[in-house]
């Protein structure tokens, strides 16, 4: 490092050009609380601490690979999923030291990371406030896997609420490991940075860069197909999504306001009423509707101020009602819709067809699990039968938005329950369940 950056002196560029090298998330011994973190002891001082000065002396930064995924992974009964996704929280986690609450697990990782250099300290710290001495973090790797599983053995960790690249049991992994999911934390990722909202609750005015890891699937990675390492890619291998994701700012990440059951019912009623009362749709929860049952004043006031929320463009202010409710990234489970409607193959456009946009479906976020062989719904084994199945998980996945269900002319729209499927039903709207810890598998394709 030294001798890059003495040559970039040597050429008047090191002024533009910072040099720095990425440290994995385990260089942390402790990592929770944020207030705890420290580097492990057999490299504190021999190797952080000199790195931490070089960065210091030449005004670059420290850059981290951090991984929520991994640490959810390892302790799914400790860390909530919306935790490390990033998805709002009204109540966070408090670190009991500073007091200070994270609602997203990258935030913690990041403090962590920033109190483990403070620790050190720096050939200046003598004359500069704590909060000042560290040099800045930056993420120089992140990222969600869309399948697979963690494999046994690899690297030791840092204590709770860390994370790694690698984890020694596979444990609820494989379930976290899902489109929804990564499409969730992925696109966090992207709005947050965007948004310029990159601050951390210690350093609320930092500035946050973000390397997604990565650009494609990796098939020829790791230890096979259920190797998670092979399914971090914002792409497959032949180039087409794996979820939709926007880096240009233009479009909102889809997202929904819930309401926050630690409120209670008195509040949760009056923002309630306020949410029906300026423009929301409540006629679907009441007595009778669709999506009255759950008959709960939790349930009936997250559907109104979502309604409230989506019809005022997905505004931050559309999604407060006092501290009554909270934005989340991923879909919540048991989300009411009361537009029932399914998307079917249209037998007419023939095998040809239809297996090319059955294809298309299982490789862009259908979950086709359920049409191989073996499968739940893989007989009656036929072109149309599987590709309504799989039409029709990509047009639910996809919020079942206009365009969902066209397929070049290959799908189409039906709003009473289909029976084409033999034993096996299509999943339908009124009551979408959990759709973040289903294992997207794609349909039996050439791989690249």
């Amino acid at each position: 490092m030294s001798n890059v950056h003495d040559a970039l002196v040597k050429l008047g560029l090191d002024g533009a050009v910072k040099v720095s090298t990425p440290i994995a998330f385990t260089a942390l011994q402790e990592s929770w609380p944020p207030s705890a973190g420290r580097f492990r002891d057999d490299i504190a001082r021999s190797v952080m601490k000199p790195m931490i000065d070089f960065l210091e002396r030449t005004g670059s930064y420290l850059t981290v690979n951090a991984y929520p995924f991994f640490a959810y992974a390892e302790e799914p009964d400790k860390i909530s999923l919306d935790y490390a996704l990033g998805n709002s929280n009204a109540t966070g986690v408090r670190d009991p030291v500073t007091g200070l609450v994270y609602h997203s697990l990258l935030d913690a990782q990041l403090d962590a990371t920033y109190f483990a250099m403070e620790k050190l300290g720096t050939s200046r710290s003598s004359a500069r406030g704590p909060k000042s001495v560290a040099p800045a973090a930056h993420v120089s790797e992140s990222g969600w896997p869309s399948g697979g599983k963690p494999k046994r053995g690899g690297r030791p960790r840092p204590r709770p609420r860390g994370g790694g690249r690698r984890l020694e049991l596979e444990q609820a992994g494989g379930e976290a490991a899902s489109v929804a999911n990564a499409q969730a934390y992925n696109n966090y990722l992207i709005k947050r940075v965007l948004s310029g909202d990159t601050g951390t609750p210690y350093h609320p005015d930092a500035d946050m860069d973000v390397y997604i890891f990565s650009l494609f699937n990796e098939n020829q990675k790791g230890d096979g197909a259920d190797d998670v390492e092979q399914h971090f890619g914002l792409f497959y291998p032949n180039r087409t999504k794996v979820y939709e994701f926007d880096f240009r700012g233009g479009a909102l990440v889809a997202s929904w306001c819930v309401a926050n059951a630690s409120a209670g019912d008195a509040r949760l009623q009056a923002a309630l009423e306020y949410a029906c009362g300026h423009g929301a749709d409540c006629g679907a929860i009441q007595p009778g509707a669709p999506c009255f049952e759950p008959d709960t004043r939790l349930a009936h006031a997250s559907y109104a101020f979502n309604s409230y929320y989506q019809r005022n463009g997905r505004a931050k202010a559309a999604c407060d009602f006092d501290g009554a409710a909270y934005v989340v990234y991923h879909e919540p489970a048991g989300t009411c819709d009361p537009n029932v409607s399914w998307c079917v193959a249209n037998a007419a456009a023939g095998d040809a067809r239809l297996l090319a946009a059955l294809n298309y479906a299982c490789a862009n976020g259908a979950d086709c699990g359920a049409i191989q062989p073996g499968g739940a719904c893989f007989e009656p084994n036929t072109v149309v039968a599987h590709a309504s199945y799989a039409f029709n998980s990509y047009y639910q996945r996809k919020g079942r938005g206009s365009g969902t269900c066209d397929f070049a002319g290959a799908g189409s729209v039906v709003y009473h329950a289909p029976k084409i499927i033999g034993k096996c039903v299509l999943p339908s709207k009124a009551w979408i369940q959990e759709t973040t810890t289903v294992k997207s598998r794609g349909f039996k394709t050439s791989s690249v």
